[in-house]
């Protein structure tokens, strides 16, 4: 599984799950897991959750706000190390209020109670299919490639002395490639950019049979699509 492919599988088991371990900083200087619901739209970059203001959680967050939220999923384990904030826009808050939350907070996404909390990652670490990566979240965000493709992981680039997709200005190892040569036509930086977003050429190269093409099918889309928010 390439790294467009354990990113793609990491954000389909955030988006599917409902809870997460949220790690924070107690006031002894340890680490300390809760378990909080989720709410959508839940991404690897960032995520939301509530708790009520007077709980322990709030305090740590308000402390500190270095935090991780760690996911199971059979065999797979991600965590995401990042920092949490208290969301305190009336409007945002309203947007992530769920009806069973009136249980809790009797006061409505604009009572004192109710606390929304947004996580944004700054690094994660995955075990996907009995496989591992650790990196910044940067290094997904910054693109290096026409199709998606995160050239800083892949094998070919030190074993071919390759530079990668964008710093080659379309001219991999292997010669030039028809994805890049067509963002590049249209003074796209990525395929991102392209309103045609997925077009059959990116999908012969994304969701194709070939020995290079993505595991799980599509991924390095899902990767254009993270660029192009």
């Amino acid at each position: 599984m390439n790294g467009p492919g354990m990113i793609a599988r990491a954000n389909e088991i955030i988006s599917r799950s409902t809870e997460a371990f949220v790690g924070a900083m107690d006031e002894g200087g340890y680490p300390h897991v809760s378990q909080r619901s989720l709410i959508y739209p839940r991404t690897i970059a960032e995520l939301f959750f509530s708790s009520d203001r007077g709980g322990k959680l709030h305090g740590r967050l308000e402390r500190d706000p270095r935090s991780s939220l760690c996911f199971s999923h059979g065999e797979s384990n991600i965590t995401l190390i990042g920092r949490t904030v208290e969301v305190t826009d009336g409007e945002v808050k309203k947007a992530h209020w769920l009806d069973w939350f009136g249980e809790h907070f009797p006061g409505g996404p604009e009572g004192p109670e109710f606390t929304l909390f947004r996580f944004r990652t700054e690094r994660i670490s995955l075990w996907i299919n009995r496989e591992s990566l650790s990196l910044p979240l940067e290094e997904i965000l910054t693109p290096r490639s026409g199709c998606g493709l995160l050239c800083s992981l892949c094998d070919f680039r030190k074993s071919q002395d390759c530079s990668g997709c964008l710093a080659g200005k379309g001219e991999p190892f292997w010669g030039q490639c028809p994805v890049a040569a067509c963002s590049r036509k249209k003074g796209l930086t990525h395929c991102g950019e392209c309103p045609s977003l997925p077009c059959p050429l990116l999908e012969e190269f994304s969701c194709g049979e070939g020995e290079h093409c993505d595991d799980p099918r599509g991924a390095r889309i899902g990767i254009l699509r993270m660029w192009r928010s």
